[in-house]
């Protein structure tokens, strides 16, 4: 069904990964009415509100809409960039919630459910990538050797980022593999990949998910490989 009002936009609409999202909220609003589909991507962006007719940020836009009563109900859907821990979106939804009712904002996919309540949970980069990326035999992914323990690749400092950082180095072990953290500045992010000659691949933000103990095993797996490594 067509909602009254749409900022839906973010990354590069001819991408796949845009595409697949759009296929996901079509199917999903197939038999569903909103006043509002909002794309959590780059909440920042400057775009037109589509009642005033000037330029404005997401953020802005939505309390707008909602305080003038044009909005009623929302969905919002967060899936390729998954909203950090201080995302703005927790406090423009706290607001919104004093002119509309929490059962009026459906949420769909990967949100931090201490600070706002998830609908609708999707993983969106399990399933993209089960259906785009390439499949391997596991004698394609041999290596020969290993010049790293450990690879993990991070640009957001989010808490279970930092949270992990802070284990490897407490059991000192960042030094026996490549752990990368990004900052919220973005002109003070250095990227580099490395893949080739690394053992063990840690997906940090499945660990999010997965919660505590598996923290715990992925660290007694790492320090037991490098202990046996030393012996």
């Amino acid at each position: 069904m067509e909602a009254k009002y749409y900022l839906t936009n973010g990354f590069d609409p001819s991408w796949e990964t845009t595409q697949f999202e759009q296929e996901i909220i079509n199917k999903y609003t197939s038999d569903k009415q909103f006043d509002l589909i909002l794309n959590s991507t780059w909440g920042f962006l400057e775009c037109e509100n589509p009642v005033t007719k000037e330029m404005s940020n997401k953020f802005e836009i939505t309390k707008y809409l909602v305080e003038q009563g044009h909005v009623k109900t929302i969905l919002f859907y967060n899936f390729v960039d998954p909203i950090y821990d201080l995302s703005t979106w927790y406090e423009v939804f706290d607001h919104c919630k004093k002119y509309i009712h929490e059962d009026s904002i459906v949420t769909l996919g990967q949100i931090d459910t201490n600070k706002m309540r998830l609908n609708v949970p999707f993983q969106y980069w399990a399933v993209f990538a089960a259906d785009h990326f390439k499949h391997y035999l596991l004698t394609d992914l041999y290596p020969s050797n290993f010049d790293n323990l450990f690879l993990c690749y991070n640009r957001k400092p989010t808490w279970h980022r930092v949270e992990l950082y802070n284990k490897l180095k407490q059991k000192d072990l960042v030094s026996k593999g490549i752990y990368t953290l990004g900052d919220q500045d973005p002109n003070k992010v250095n990227l580099s990949l490395m893949w080739v000659g690394t053992f063990f691949g840690l997906l940090s933000a499945g660990l999010l998910y997965f919660g505590s103990k598996h923290y715990q095993s992925t660290l007694s797996y790492l320090e037991t490989y490098n202990e046996k490594q030393m012996a």
